[in-house]
């Protein structure tokens, strides 16, 4: 059970991970978003190199698994921070909504590929489409999509849906890396990951350097290093927890994210939460719980024995 509840910090990390990135590129600029991911794998390698553990190895290199979980780490991870850039400040309710399907996501693809069991298909379907609805809540409007201005602007669209496929390619991520343990690099390789990240996030933000180092003061630079350590400290935290804890109480413990980050968002951001935003949450949630309910093991019946 340690291992699982090792999967709390990384989910108050990421509960606050949307709003400030947000804050960061708005008082700092896009480039600092790629500087605090290129901080934490930096920090991860060092970490690997105090521990004398070499990465990858041979082995791992022969694993396809490997490969997989490298895609889509850093697909998840680029095309987030890449889709929120795209967003503007006010509709940083709906990014996170979107953003937050990954639970589920994860549920979805570790019954395709982990090994998860569904035990009861009416809960895993009937979740499923709640977590749908609860989006379409969001978006339509008593008159349709006319009512709302979320989707006004092509690139907001585009950022959500690059927001989505980071969510849906999290979840593959996962599973994969439940499936493949150590075999296919566990925790090892995750500097390599956060590396390429860091180095691809700088390379789509490079035009908006000068900008970013023109802000940059030794105050934000602090702030920058801690928050990149504290990335560091959740990545390695979530990779345990998902290769040897239980992946449904880890997709249960996520159900915090969007609160917290609502939550962070009317704090630091300023943005106006309102009650559709609220209910569609609501729905959200409940849907992924009901979603996990479909893969919970069923108890075994027992028989009692009867005195003659």
């Amino acid at each position: 059970m340690n291992a699982t509840l090792f999967g709390l910090f990384p989910v108050l990390v990421w509960g606050i991970a949307v709003p400030v990135f947000r804050l960061v590129q708005d008082e700092i600029g896009l480039f600092a978003i790629a500087l605090l991911f290129l901080g934490t794998g930096i920090l991860s390698a060092l970490n690997q190199y105090a521990r004398l553990k070499k990465f990858p190895t041979r082995r791992m290199l022969q694993n396809p698994m490997l490969y997989g979980r490298w895609l889509f780490f850093v697909m998840h991870e680029g095309l987030f921070f890449i889709g929120i850039s795209l967003i503007k400040t006010e509709h940083m309710p709906f990014a996170i909504l979107v953003n937050y399907l990954w639970p589920t996501a994860v549920i979805v693809c570790s019954v395709l590929i982990a090994g998860i069991k569904i035990t009861r298909w009416h809960a895993f379907i009937t979740g499923s489409l709640i977590v749908v609805a609860s989006l379409a809540l969001e978006i339509v409007g008593p008159e349709g999509l006319s009512t709302t201005n979320l989707f006004a602007d092509r690139s907001e669209c585009i950022g959500y849906a690059i927001i989505f496929i980071g969510a849906i390619a999290w979840g593959l991520y996962s599973a994969l890396s439940r499936r493949g343990g150590d075999a296919a690099g566990g925790s090892t390789v995750t500097p390599l990951f956060q590396l390429t990240v860091g180095l691809i996030v700088m390379a789509v933000f490079l035009p908006t350097m000068d900008a970013t180092l023109q802000k940059l003061t030794a105050a934000n630079m602090a702030m920058m290093f801690l928050y990149s350590l504290t990335q560091f400290v959740a990545y390695l935290l979530w990779d345990y927890s998902v290769r040897y804890g239980s992946i449904v109480v880890l997709s249960l413990m996520s159900d915090f994210i969007p609160w917290l980050s609502l939550l962070t968002a009317s704090l630091l951001l300023g943005v106006d939460i309102g009650q559709k935003t609220v209910i569609s949450a609501i729905s959200l949630v409940t849907g992924a719980i009901i979603t996990r309910y479909g893969t919970l093991l069923k108890k075994p019946k027992i028989k009692e024995d009867r005195m003659d």
